[in-house]
């Protein structure tokens, strides 16, 4: 992901910057985010997705953070 991009980012939770750390994205308030194949997934877990590809996204993310990456 370019920097670029990076800067024009914000937390969906908070609205904090967000900054590298390894396979993540995070903002000063430690909400954390993965990036899977390049693409950052920045869905809230806890809000109902009402897309198909959302629901699945955000459950890949979730084993991602759990470290159950396949």
């Amino acid at each position: 992901m370019h920097d670029t991009l990076l800067d024009r980012m914000a937390c969906p939770r908070c609205h904090g910057q967000l900054a590298r750390n390894g396979s993540t994205l995070e903002c000063p308030q430690r909400h954390a985010f993965p990036v899977i194949e390049g693409v950052p997934v920045m869905l809230l877990d806890d809000v109902e997705q009402t897309i198909g590809i959302a629901r699945a996204s955000v459950e890949a993310a979730r084993e991602v953070m759990r470290g159950n990456a396949s």
